[in-house]
């Protein structure tokens, strides 16, 4: 056999042996309840898609790629509540799915946070974006937010500059001063609800589209505390029969609106 033809068969088993699949993995619907469970493929395909599982924590450990090839992962439609600070280490991950899941705060993604350009985190319980949340993501050009009962959420344009699309469909807005650089978002496609504000009472029915920025830049804003507040009695909730967000329960009524207004300068943001 010629040096040549030995070059060429021991590349082709070198390939074939070495080399990932680079392809897409399946493990939804089959009753995993860790991330490990993925492994070994975990660490060699390019996209992992776990939906409809029952994943309720994602460890630092089981979430480290080993410099894996990893692109891609879905875990839409799990249980997670919580993701240990310092996980995907040493990963790449362009895109994270995690919809329909029981987060009450966007997770510590730092570790991706030079990589990640597209986020998907609607359908949990997320109730304020803060700019620590999310100022890391350098690279994120789409982020999914809704539905989620978010009562705030940041300057987006200027903590995210690579942002290009928002969804906040089904998110109520304060429609006032600190969300007029929504309409002043030139490179930035947003997807809102046709009538999304909720306060002050003047625009409750107003189409979005025909709001102007001058108008919600002289706006003053509410009180978040308050939103916070009608959350915690009910008055405002996830509708977990539908797959958008009631912000009036059948609980809702007059007095506990009024609580809300008298103690909402007792629940800072922060």
């Amino acid at each position: 056999m010629s040096f040549s033809l030995r070059c060429v068969l021991g590349a082709i088993l070198y390939f074939a042996i070495a080399k990932p699949c680079h392809s897409t993995i399946e493990f939804s619907e089959q009753g995993l309840t860790s991330l490990q469970q993925t492994w070994p493929s975990y660490h060699y395909e390019i996209k992992i898609v776990a939906r409809s599982n029952n994943i309720s924590e994602i460890s630092a450990v089981e979430s480290n790629c080993s410099d894996s090839p990893l692109k891609r992962l879905n875990l839409k439609g799990n249980r997670i509540w919580r993701i240990e600070v310092d996980s995907f280490r040493t990963c790449q991950l362009t895109y994270l799915n995690l919809v329909e899941n029981k987060l009450t705060s966007i997770p510590d993604l730092r570790n991706i946070g030079g990589t990640l350009e597209k986020l998907h985190i609607g359908g949990n319980q997320i109730e304020i974006v803060r700019v620590s949340d999310i100022s890391y993501m350098v690279e994120l050009t789409e982020l999914y937010l809704g539905p989620n009962p978010t009562v705030s959420f940041p300057d987006l344009t200027y903590h995210l500059p690579t942002l290009q699309y928002l969804e906040i469909n089904t998110i109520i807005l304060d429609c006032c001063q600190d969300y007029a650089w929504l309409k002043n978002a030139a490179n930035l496609t947003i997807v809102t609800d046709v009538e999304p504000c909720i306060n002050p009472p003047k625009w409750v029915a107003q189409n979005w589209t025909s709001l102007q920025y001058d108008e919600l830049l002289t706006e003053p804003c509410a009180d978040h505390g308050f939103w916070l507040c009608m959350i915690a009695v009910g008055g405002s909730q996830l509708n977990p029969s539908e797959s958008s967000v009631s912000y009036v329960s059948p609980s809702y009524d007059l007095a506990k609106e009024a609580s809300c207004h008298e103690n909402s300068q007792l629940l800072p943001l922060e």
